[in-house]
């Protein structure tokens, strides 16, 4: 972190060495790293790229503080992780929503390619296209694509990546 004479400040006065545990030091290079070179900056920019402004409100430092002082059994306990965040979220949110398994966020890409975004896949990888650029193996990308769209196996995670390499060569 930074302060507003752009020195570094440790906020948390740890180093990797102030730990017990290997989930402890773990956790706090997430923390000190992954959290806020990958996963906040990503956050920030999807949020700021539509014009919204995103808040993290379990970062507050009180917050973060206050969880650093849990000893591990606590905050994994009986294998439950973010155990006290669950018995407060039990308090106010029902059950089902709180003690499901993580979700990613997927698109519809199946059926998109299938509906509405039919014509814009077939487009973008006809033989012509395809050519083009000489990229892609013409009769396996026609195989999957031909595939897919008959319903006889979904090979959308392909089929998107594909289709969106092709639009990036369009304005390369």
């Amino acid at each position: 972190l930074m302060n507003r004479e752009n020195r570094k400040i440790d906020t948390y006065n740890y180093s990797m060495n102030n730990f017990d545990n290997i989930i402890d030091t773990m956790l706090f290079c997430d923390q000190k790293d992954y959290l806020s070179s990958d996963i906040l900056v990503k956050s920030d920019r999807n949020s700021m790229s539509v014009g919204i402004e995103n808040r993290a409100p379990l970062l507050d430092h009180r917050i973060v503080e206050m969880a650093w002082k849990f000893p591990l059994d606590i905050k994994i306990h009986n294998g439950v992780a973010k155990w006290p965040l669950r018995q407060i979220l039990h308090k106010y949110v029902p059950a089902r929503l709180v003690d499901r398994p993580k979700m990613g966020f997927g698109i519809p890409a199946e059926d998109w390619l299938r509906g509405p975004l039919k014509s814009w896949a077939s487009d973008l990888l006809s033989p012509a296209s395809l050519l083009k650029d000489n990229f892609f193996d013409v009769e396996n990308v026609q195989y999957i694509l031909n595939q897919h769209m008959e319903g006889k196996y979904n090979w959308q995670v392909i089929l998107w990546r594909l289709c969106a390499f092709q639009e990036w060569l369009k304005y390369r």
